[in-house]
């Protein structure tokens, strides 16, 4: 029979409090058996669904909390991120904001071990907020840096940010900057071919080739949560659904080979080439999900555009990043900025065309500027849902 889950809330209420006492237990084999046994609650669905043991986990610890109840806790905490992931959800107490505070509280703790399972906590939310972890951290400064700790700390906060400006800097490889003469309403697929460099076509080729394996690993991933050990909601690593037959591998093969898409906007190729010229067209003029730099030309991913100025743009040197809202404006025009700073809300992203907060949620940047109620300064897409107007007709 099915417990009801306010039974379940009074069970899991009693026993948790006696099991986070014992796995502070000097005992080894009772600290083992009571985590062991907290996790395993954890990961039942009928417990994990009342977000009782995250939310009692993750609540800073203080200097004074034991050190081996403190540790046990922050590695607990650190499991709990591995298995089931960041989540966007405010109640279940593994939230960007939430792990940040109990991370850096961790960090002030008497005990070494502490300190470094809390760094590792931290380490694993920069990942995915890297602004709300700065947030609760002293500026990175070499007055700070002058502690072994915050050292290795931003170390590896350095890592991660080299390692993100590479993904951007490739990821955007695929548009680039075009000469004037390429900038015509529908330019034809000679003169796209003029301005795209050797290496600029291979790629194209080679994504084009290629996109079905991107279209079928997007939509491989699902669930509200934010994963940080590449595994799905079920802990399991993400992978193709199901196994198929000879004979439903070819017809998917099929299926796949007559509907290509726009690797960036999912549209079928079929439906952008009755109204462009080539799809290459389609990236520099039309395609709802990139935009122009206005400083540069480049065209690039809406969602990377605030990265692009910062760090690609022939004209960074002239923007900076505003702390509030995270947006890049022009060093001139700063002041000015922040009287009508919008501050970016926790776990949400900043349209650099509205300046609108949008929430971290699976496909949330197509929802935003190709959904019902789409970005408003978004004029590549009023060109789009124009275009469609005229092929239904």
């Amino acid at each position: 029979c099915r417990v009801a889950s306010a039974e379940v809330a009074r069970s899991v209420d009693k026993l948790l409090p006696e099991l986070l006492t014992k796995s502070g237990d000097t005992s080894q084999r009772i600290n083992q058996m009571a985590v062991h046994t907290i996790l395993t609650m954890a990961d039942c669905k009928s417990v994990r669904d009342l977000h009782i043991i995250p939310v009692h986990l993750s609540r800073p610890v203080s200097s004074s909390t034991h050190p081996r109840l403190a540790l046990s806790r922050a590695e607990m905490v650190e499991q709990l991120i591995i298995n089931h992931g960041i989540s966007t959800d405010k109640q279940s107490g593994l939230t960007c904001r939430t792990l940040s505070e109990f991370g850096s509280s961790g960090l002030h703790h008497p005990a070494e071990a502490v300190r470094k399972v809390s760094e590792r906590i931290l380490v694993l939310v920069y990942k995915v907020n890297p602004r709300l972890v700065r947030k609760q951290l002293p500026p990175d400064d070499d007055i700070t840096r002058r502690n072994l700790l915050y050292r290795q700390l931003f170390h590896e906060f350095d890592k991660i940010d080299l390692l993100r400006k590479k993904e951007i800097l490739e990821k955007n490889k695929l548009l680039q900057q075009t000469p004037n003469d390429c900038l015509s309403p529908e330019p034809n697929f000679g003169d796209i071919n003029k301005c795209m460099s050797t290496t600029m076509r291979s790629v194209v080729n080679d994504v084009m080739t290629n996109q079905q394996k991107y279209y079928q690993l997007s939509k491989s991933v699902s669930g509200n949560n934010i994963h940080t050990n590449g595994t799905n909601a079920n802990g399991s690593p993400g992978s193709a659904s199901g196994i198929s037959s000879p004979s439903n591998n070819s017809n998917n093969s099929q299926k796949e080979e007559d509907e290509k898409q726009c690797i960036f906007c999912s549209q079928l190729e079929s439906v952008i080439l009755s109204s462009n010229n080539s799809m290459n067209s389609h990236y520099w003029r039309s395609c709802p999900m990139l935009a122009r730099c206005k400083e540069c030309s480049q065209v690039v991913e809406v969602s990377s555009l605030i990265e692009h100025l910062l760090i690609e743009c022939e004209h960074h040197e002239s923007y900076t990043q505003c702390s509030r809202c995270s947006e890049a404006v022009k060093v001139d025009d700063f002041q000015g900025h922040q009287d009508q700073c919008i501050e970016l809300s926790e776990n949400c992203n900043k349209c650099p065309l509205c300046h609108e907060n949008i929430e971290c949620e699976e496909q949330c940047w197509k929802t935003h500027l190709m959904g019902e109620n789409p970005c408003s300064k978004n004029t590549r897409f009023k060109m789009y849902q124009q275009k469609q107007v005229k092929i239904q007709i």
